[in-house]
């Protein structure tokens, strides 16, 4: 069974993400793999903004009617402008490989990580990111190099 179902995948294209659903499937990935990986999507944005980043952060609960609803982080851009190219290739449905570290607001191969695209009817429509909180040891006179993860060898992808 897939992780994003084919209802699923419709609900983010057109963004109408069922917090609840998606709550789940976070807080599944989270314990059903080594290492607690935490999931985040990133999307297209309606304007001023350009995405929307959402993760397990981003869902919270409404006490009134007990029901979840979705508070993304917005983003306009990205401080980084490797960053921000990298998103553009992914979202283009390149697979751009790193040679330096990026500690960004959404990918971060300085630490156990990998990262793909959702497609939707033949276009990506979400980046997900799936990462451990780890941070890779500084060069030291053992580790004589920094540690960062040169990025999938192949694009994951539904």
């Amino acid at each position: 069974m897939p992780l994003f179902t084919p209802p699923l995948l419709a609900a983010i294209a057109t963004n109408q993400i069922p917090a609840a659903d998606l709550r789940q499937l976070l807080q599944s990935v989270t314990i059903s793999f080594p290492n607690q990986p935490a999931l985040a999507l990133l999307i297209p944005a309606d304007p001023p903004y350009k995405y929307s980043r959402i993760d397990q952060q981003a869902i919270q609960l409404n006490r009134k009617s007990n029901a979840f609803f979705l508070s993304p982080q917005r983003f306009v851009g990205f401080p980084s402008s490797l960053e921000a190219k990298v998103v553009d290739q992914l979202f283009s449905g390149q697979n751009p490989k790193f040679t330096s570290g990026l500690n960004g607001v959404f990918i971060n191969n300085t630490q156990p990580s990998s990262w793909g695209v959702l497609r939707y009817n033949n276009r990506v429509i979400a980046l997900v990111y799936l990462g451990v909180d780890y941070q890779c040891p500084g060069p030291s006179e053992f580790v004589k190099a920094r540690c960062v993860h040169p990025g999938p060898v192949s694009l994951h992808a539904n």
